[in-house]
């Protein structure tokens, strides 16, 4: 957590689960240097869904991680990921967790070790499917997020949970890898959170521009999605909430780490929309924690108080319109 306190847990916050199929060990080395002083090391739990989940945390939500564990590496994970503030339901397995470890900060690349993240066999599917199934069924919003190695999972799990999730009342959140946009889209996903560049390498847009993106996410209501939000960098995002096509607007800052932008605002959407907040506002909560993480260094950070008042001033421009639709109904 680069030293910063894990936010207080409030009994009455909204509750979500978060899929997190392969978790990590991170150790952070940095090196004193020539000026004297101590080196530092820092251990942090890692893994697109844990970024989600601290942001969510931080954000007013109880987020509870359903998360693959094994060996040593997996057995501190459960003590890492309490002290972000965050629930950890683990499944175990006998293949150890993966371990990043790096003398850069959160999201560099790892320039001593990075471990492979184990491949479940069908069994382990099989109990992180009905862990997460049952999380999300008990939360009432689930969020899902992605494979960096699309072997780890078997082809049709995140379409199968989408659906069942979504034909028992959940809100389903994705933000998940190229492979899968198609597959949680065709299932009915309630939320699609995509980057332009995911979207480009998906091939459901030639280029990064914004008509392109437009007709791609136009194709991706099309297909089943009931929402889709678009992150574009320093552009505007683009978004539909299923009863209009909007531009959203946020402030132009000056990165410090881009890393981890989009985990910030799938972390902030899904807490906003535990708390009951419309779609749209939700989004621009989104879009504002997104602004805000690029800095600041730390994957899926912030500051609840300057995320809310930068959501102030993000302003969304209706592009279209679309027939009523609600974004957390269960059909």
């Amino acid at each position: 957590m680069d030293g910063e306190r894990a936010p207080a847990r409030d009994r009455g916050a909204p509750a979500l689960a978060v899929l997190e199929p392969a978790p990590l060990v991170m150790v952070s080395v940095h090196r004193a240097g020539r000026g004297g002083g101590a080196d530092e090391v820092w251990l942090s739990p890692g893994g697109q869904g844990v970024w989600v989940a601290r942001m969510a945390a931080e954000m007013g939500a109880a987020p509870r991680v359903c998360a693959p564990v094994g060996g040593r590496p997996g057995s501190v994970l459960p003590a890492l990921v309490a002290a972000e503030g965050i629930e950890l339901v683990g499944v175990e397995c006998p293949a150890p967790s993966a371990v990043w470890v790096s003398t850069g900060r959160d999201g560099d690349e790892a320039d001593v070790a990075h471990t492979a993240s184990p491949r479940l066999d069908r069994h382990e599917a099989d109990r992180l499917y009905n862990v997460a199934l049952a999380a999300g069924l008990e939360a009432g919003l689930a969020v899902l997020t992605g494979l960096a190695d699309p072997g780890i999972l078997p082809r049709g799990f995140y379409a199968r949970l989408t659906r069942d999730l979504r034909e028992n009342g959940v809100t389903v959140v994705a933000d998940v890898s190229p492979p899968l946009i198609d597959a949680v889209a065709g299932a009915g996903v309630s939320v699609l959170k995509a980057s332009h560049e995911e979207l480009v390498a998906a091939r459901l847009a030639a280029t990064d521009g914004r008509d392109e993106l437009i007709s791609a996410v136009g194709g991706l209501r099309e297909a089943g999605a009931r929402a889709v939000l678009v992150s574009r960098r320093a552009e505007p995002a683009l978004a539909h909430t299923g009863r209009a096509l909007l531009e959203i607007v946020h402030p132009r800052l000056e990165e410090l780490n881009p890393r981890g932008a989009g985990d910030a605002m799938t972390g902030a959407l899904a807490a906003a929309l535990a708390r009951g907040e419309p779609i749209e506002a939700a989004m621009r909560v989104a879009v504002a924690a997104g602004c805000l993480n690029v800095t600041r260094r730390g994957l899926g950070t912030g500051e609840r108080r300057a995320i809310e008042a930068m959501a102030e001033v993000v302003r969304s421009r209706r592009l279209g319109a679309a027939a009523p639709a609600e974004v957390g109904d269960g059909g």
